[in-house]
């Protein structure tokens, strides 16, 4: 439904009476566009992190392939996401860290996109401690322009870590946690 022939759209215009027409049509374009803008969302992280099983799970169904020892996304995978009449589009996208030759492809893509994301999802392991190769391709982003606010680090594959200290194996429950002097209570 235009934003114009709304009931909400005959409100406001109410309100901005008092202005001359075209400042108020300036205003009511500016709210239609920030009421029906579509954000766009990268997922990115190094392959086999679970960026296209987030996808899947997101969506409930099967649309990116995935395989536990190879990386399947090789180009862009654009997905929009739909709940009732607002919209989002989800970049899947492939995955760093494989071969310096394929991070090279990859990161003129990520140039590509980067002006059109609004935000990334950056997917880490939670299981892993290299980190190498997401530090150089985060850097790289940044100096290509990106918005460090735009980013999202996400953990993946939480129920492949081992249990915290303050978990008690033996009666599978945790450890009460000393409060530290600084702490309020």
């Amino acid at each position: 439904m235009p934003f114009s022939n709304s009931s909400l759209s005959a409100q406001v215009k109410s309100y901005l009476t008092f202005l001359p027409e075209e400042i108020r049509q300036k205003i009511l374009e500016h709210l239609h566009g920030v009421i029906h803008y579509e954000p766009v969302i990268g997922i990115m992280g190094k392959s086999g992190t679970g960026k296209s099983s987030l996808c899947n799970a997101i969506f409930q169904s099967r649309i990116c392939a995935t395989h536990p020892l190879n990386g399947c996304t090789r180009q862009a995978h654009r997905l929009t996401l739909q709940l009732g009449e607002r919209r989002m589009t989800l970049v899947d996208l492939p995955g760093i860290g494989e071969t310096p030759q394929h991070d090279q492809e990859y990161r003129a893509l990520y140039r590509q996109l980067l002006p059109e994301l609004d935000l990334i999802i950056w997917i880490l392991r939670s299981d892993e401690r290299a980190y190498a190769a997401d530090i150089a391709m985060h850097q790289f982003l940044l100096n290509e322009g990106a918005d460090p606010s735009r980013f999202l680090f996400v953990l993946s594959h939480a129920d492949r870590m081992f249990p915290a200290e303050e978990w008690n194996a033996t009666e599978k429950n945790a450890r009460p946690v000393t409060r530290n002097s600084h702490w309020r209570q």
